[in-house]
């Protein structure tokens, strides 16, 4: 029986966050040339609903989550954060 997509599931087997761990959870925004679109509009949702998994998981598990950390998008992977 399929039980569905479980993001907590995923989070404890990817990341294992374990007591007195510290977990941010960060998600860039679009500006200037990078115009906001559905894709964009799709990762903040994202990044929102890990945000909340994550601390509903650290209430129980005993790690702390940080504020949900926004940035201007660097147009670029591993680009410098302004």
């Amino acid at each position: 029986m399929d039980k569905g997509f479980d993001l907590e599931k995923l989070l404890i087997d990817v990341f294992a966050p374990q007591p007195g761990e510290r977990v941010l959870v960060m998600t860039d925004l679009p500006h200037g040339e990078w115009s906001d679109n559905e894709q964009w509009e799709e990762r903040r949702e994202m990044a929102v609903d890990w945000h909340a998994a994550f601390r509903r998981l650290g209430s129980s598990t005993g790690f702390t989550v940080r504020p949900l950390l926004t940035y201007l998008a660097t147009g670029t992977n591993n680009g410098v954060l302004s």
